[in-house]
């Protein structure tokens, strides 16, 4: 059983497992600071696609990626600043 049995209302599936695994993965490698660019490609061959877009495919809509994404981002508060809103 996993975590979101009991918040889902269809049984797990090899493909829904499939895509936790991969999901997990790349957000355990950002949080370790370990890079995408480099992990990418094994993770892709080690599950049978042939390039690294059908298994970038798996990270998409995913909210967890978010949180992840913010802490290591360094550039986004430099480029897009704050806005403070003025009331009147």
């Amino acid at each position: 059983m996993t975590p979101y049995a009991g918040k889902c209302d269809k049984e797990p599936t090899v493909q829904a497992l499939r895509h936790t695994f991969v999901v997990n993965k790349m957000n355990e490698w950002m949080t370790d600071g370990i890079s995408l660019e480099v992990m990418m490609p094994y993770l892709s061959r080690y599950l049978g696609h042939s390039g690294i877009k059908g298994t970038m495919y798996y990270y998409h809509q995913v909210s967890e990626a978010f949180r992840i994404v913010r802490q290591k981002d360094l550039a986004s508060d430099r480029v897009i600043p704050e806005v403070i809103f003025y009331e009147e």
